[in-house]
């Protein structure tokens, strides 16, 4: 089982390669705000969570390319949607997986980051959907 931990500045590189492994980079993309999974001392998963007042904004979910099948992915989003009490939100094209734990499609909200920041209009904008995870009965609002 990894370790999930909040990223420090040593693990800038292994983030931008897991980034760029996954297809995950795009332009302005901020260094802060990730967890990594770390096993047998190597970064083998990273998640973003931006923290907002009322929700948090779950971005740039990945595993390195020897690691995937190893449910990594799931334990990072647990972990994170465990941080507090607030609504989860993301932006996805795998609504399957997300679906699977716990969260449901989302007309989004007017405060969320725009999906173009993320270069989804060079991704498959059709398929992209907003999703959100609600924790112990907390508000949309």
């Amino acid at each position: 089982m990894a370790l999930i931990k909040k990223a420090d500045p040593a693990d800038i590189p292994a983030i931008a390669r897991i980034l760029d492994e996954a297809g995950l980079v795009y332009p302005g993309q901020p260094a802060d705000g990730f967890f990594v999974a770390v096993d047998n001392g190597s970064i083998v998963g990273i998640a973003r969570l931006e923290e907002q007042a009322r929700f948090n904004f779950l971005s740039s979910l990945g595993v390195s390319q020897a690691n995937r099948r190893r449910h990594i992915a799931s334990s990072l989003v647990k972990y994170l949607i465990g941080i507090n009490n607030k609504p989860t939100y993301l932006y996805t094209i795998i609504p399957d997986f997300f679906s699977r734990l716990g969260f449901v499609p989302s007309p989004g909200r007017p405060d969320l980051p725009p999906k173009e920041i993320f270069g989804c209009q060079e991704c498959e904008p059709d398929r992209c959907h907003c999703m959100v995870k609600l924790n112990r009965d907390t508000p949309l609002s």
